[in-house]
This record gives structure tokens, C-alpha cells and sequence, in this order.
């Protein structure tokens, strides 16, 4: 038996389905067809029910999710037959799905604002570090006389004076992060 629904779901009417064989194999989605089919034969040869959402493309074009709950029956002749049920589940899919990328933006938006405030924390006591040894240094650099040693304190003052540039590049990624 093929509902009329048949053609709601697949573009297909029910005597179109019992006309051709296989019609409505043929609009299963490639990455679905073998596993579905494996679940149908394992269905009747251990009278196993089986549910599973799968992927097809409608007469139209149209991509859909489908969910199956099949069962299978020995009759008394010693046939076998499979009686299940088909909805459309193509909205509550896409619904998890938009849910779902919603929720990795929100875990990266999370770990980006994360991250700023460690880099900011760092920065400002990075900043704190180079403030006193730039001062200590200009401080050395008043009393020294000594040329090589004046060339010293010149060459750490501007090692520290591009870890303060370093600094406000933080900071300042820090203060885009945490929006």
C-alpha cells in the first residue's frame, strides 16, 4: 500500500510508484541508499524494526528529511512483509541544524572573549613589569658616565620600549575581542 501522501512527500502518485520499480529508491540520497537498504533486508531476514532519518530529492528538486519506523512480519505463506511509516522531519532538522550552528558561533564568540581577557590581564601586568624597568633604567641612564655601559641601558630601554608597543597591540586586540 502507498498512501496518497506519497505525492506530498515525494512528487510521486501512488500509481506512479506501482508503476515503476524502484521509483522512489532512486530519490534516496546516494550517502543514505546502502545503509537503508541494509536496515530493510536485516528487517526481514531477523523481523527487526528499524526508525531512520534519511535524505532524498523530490521529483521537484526539492532536498527533504524523511524519518522511517518500519517492522517486518512473516505472513503465513512464509513471505515476509515490511510495514512502516514515513514523515517529512525536513523543518525539525533544519531547526537543529540552524540551533546547532548558533550555538558553535556562541562557543567561539565564548573563546574569543576568553581569550581577550587573558591577553588583556596579561598586557596590563606586562605593562606594569616594563614601567618600572624603563624607569629604573632611565634612572641608571641619568647617573652613568660610561659610554659602553650607556650603550647598554640605551639598547634594553628600547627592548622595553617595543614590548610596550607589544603591549598595546594586546590590549588592543584584547578590547576588540571582548566585543
Amino acid at each position: 500500500y502507498v498512501s496518497s501522501q506519497c505525492a506530498g512527500l515525494w512528487g510521486y502518485t501512488p500509481e506512479e510508484v506501482y508503476a515503476t520499480q524502484g521509483l522512489l529508491e532512486g530519490t534516496l540520497d546516494p550517502d543514505d541508499a546502502l545503509e537503508l537498504k541494509q536496515l530493510l533486508v536485516n528487517a526481514a531476514e531477523n523481523l527487526e524494526p528499524y526508525s531512520r532519518r534519511y535524505r532524498i530529492t523530490s521529483r521537484t528538486g526539492e532536498r527533504k528529511w524523511l524519518e522511517t519506523h518500519t517492522s517486518a512480519y512473516k505472513l503465513e505463506d512464509g513471505s515476509t512483509l515490511t510495514d512502516g511509516f514515513i514523515m517529512d522531519v525536513t523543518a525539525e532538522v533544519m531547526a537543529q541544524q540552524q540551533l546547532e550552528a548558533q550555538k558553535e558561533i556562541a562557543e567561539r564568540t565564548q573563546k574569543l572573549e576568553s581569550i581577550g581577557q587573558l591577553t588583556g590581564g596579561v598586557a596590563h601586568d606586562f605593562n606594569n613589569l616594563l614601567a618600572a624597568i624603563m624607569f629604573s633604567l632611565e634612572l641608571l641612564q641619568e647617573d652613568e658616565t660610561d659610554g659602553g655601559r650607556l650603550s647598554l641601558i640605551e639598547v634594553s630601554l628600547n627592548a622595553a620600549q617595543r614590548g610596550a608597543e607589544l603591549t598595546r597591540s594586546m590590549l588592543a586586540f584584547a578590547s576588540k575581542a571582548s566585543l
